[in-house]
């Protein structure tokens, strides 16, 4: 029996003493009983209602200060969430004539486990347990509970290499053999969902292995088949050569090492080591709801290929359009509009950071155009443009590169980080009621221009300040 507490957070169990001490039975399920058997801490908790989960967590949201919502009004699910204390419980209607039928109709018996939630706070809590879940934890294997269980349900699919991803436990032969058959099935599901449970692995460490799992299991071909079909594409057309997938997985991984706090190799030292504590903040930063810049960053240099007309590179000239089937990807997946930006963003100027590289000298005025075109992404397609040149470095990354490209990525950090104010955000000389006031003209779209021409000569020193600003433009309009 686990040591801990089925609930260790006690302002959580007296939450659900709101909804125990109502006139409807409900169980603790899934998860949270399967991680409480392991010893493991849990925070998001699966409730089951006899009937009336939602108007039961209405109440229960209302009473707390919880966030409300319905899930799926068909099926009788709500969630309540309480961002301060980063928990969620989940309430839903039992699936059949009572909780043993419920739990018989989940994904793998390790999740097919309730306690009774009046049993709670005892120490030695009553484990219903009709699929023998506890017998596969001890094993450590994963098992559907029937041969429907993910034609029943086909992001459970997903659910079940993520749990393989997280858990000590891995999925038996004849589980596997339905998640082949039934594979084709995730094209059925929602883009919601199927978000949910890709970003949950992705966030896992690992990241390449497991996208192999998926890829292995002929799921990755129904969740994200651009990538899927990247194997079929090799460097420089040569078959017996890396294929892209492959190469991109070895991308993947520097950029999970990266932005997870992975140690730096001796060569990033001079340029990422003064910056390691800033870069860990920055890709720690919310986009969306749990999602942060690192875990969008990982899911671009995933979808960082896709679209690409030739053999698989990013070393020479940006490829027109980069970006865009990239976003169209997240688009699909219903990503939100900032998280679509970031990977478009992110894609489309790794290229230009290598391109940088290449040329082997920049000047202010390329770096400021540089930060002006990444926008929202400045640092992401640093990060991915080294960790294709370290992927791809052993055949085709240039000996120029080498050494040039560490110099520039600490000149775009120290200037990011230490000295925003020259490159990246340089205060306004001018307004555009200035421009028009010394130039006589109308609002318009030339104002802008005139006013993007001002910031990047004060990039450059050539102008710095307001005086200099108004004779910069008075002589450039004679």
């Amino acid at each position: 029996m686990a040591e801990l507490a089925l609930v260790q957070d006690e302002e959580m169990r007296a939450v659900l003493d709101l909804v125990q001490a109502g006139p409807i039975r409900a169980y603790i399920a899934g998860g949270h009983v399967r991680d409480w058997l392991m010893g493991r801490p849990g925070k998001d908790i699966d409730l089951c209602l006899e009937w009336q989960a939602i108007s039961t967590a209405r109440r229960v949201a209302n009473a707390t200060g919880g966030a409300f919502y319905v899930l799926d009004q068909e099926m009788d699910a709500a969630r309540i969430l309480y961002p301060r204390r980063d928990i969620v419980i989940d309430f839903a209607g039992l699936r059949g004539r009572n909780i043993v039928e419920d739990l018989r109709s989940r994904d793998l018996t390790v999740n097919a486990m309730g306690i009774a939630l009046e049993d709670m706070r005892n120490e030695n809590p009553t484990v219903l347990d009709p699929c023998a879940g506890r017998l596969d934890l001890a094993a450590g294997v994963l098992r559907a509970t029937s041969e429907h269980a993910f034609r029943d349900d086909p992001v459970r699919l997903l659910r079940a290499v993520r749990l393989e991803s997280t858990l000590p436990m891995l999925i038996e032969p004849q589980t596997e053999a339905w998640m082949r058959r039934d594979a084709a099935l995730l094209v059925e599901t929602s883009a919601e969902r199927i978000r949910q449970e890709l970003l949950l692995i992705l966030g896992t460490e690992g990241v390449s292995r497991h996208v192999m799992r998926l890829q292995d299991l002929g799921l990755l071909g129904a969740v994200l088949p651009e990538v899927s079909s990247l194997c079929d594409i090799h460097g420089d057309g040569d078959k017996s050569s890396t294929d892209c997938l492959d190469f991109t997985l070895q991308s993947t991984t520097h950029v999970e090492r990266l932005t997870r706090g992975g140690l730096l190799q001796p060569e990033e030292q001079a340029s990422f080591g003064p910056y390691v504590q800033a870069l860990d903040s920055y890709l720690g930063q919310l986009v969306c709801d749990r999602r942060t810049r690192g875990l969008m960053l990982i899911l671009a240099t995933l979808l960082h290929h896709v679209g690409y007309p030739g053999p698989c590179s990013t070393a020479g000239q940006p490829v027109r359009g980069a970006g865009d089937e990239a976003a169209n990807v997240l688009l699909r997946l219903r990503f939100s509009s900032r998280e679509v930006a970031l990977v478009r963003s992110t894609v489309a100027n790794a290229p230009l950071v290598r391109t940088l590289a290449e040329n082997s000298a920049w000047d202010r005025r390329e770096l400021y155009r540089y930060f002006r075109k990444a926008n929202d992404a400045v640092l992401e397609p640093i990060l991915l443009a080294w960790a294709d040149y370290l992927a791809e470095r052993e055949t085709r990354a240039s000996a120029l590169q080498r050494v040039v490209l560490p110099e520039l990525i600490s000149e775009l950090l120290g200037h990011y980080f230490d000295h925003p104010e020259q490159l990246v955000r340089p205060p306004a000389l001018a307004t555009g009621g200035d421009v028009m006031d010394w130039l006589g003209l109308e609002p318009g779209p030339i104002v802008g221009s005139l006013l993007e021409q001002l910031r990047e000569e004060q990039a450059t020193g050539a102008i710095r300040n307001h005086e200099q600003a108004e004779a910069y433009l008075r002589a450039a309009r004679v």
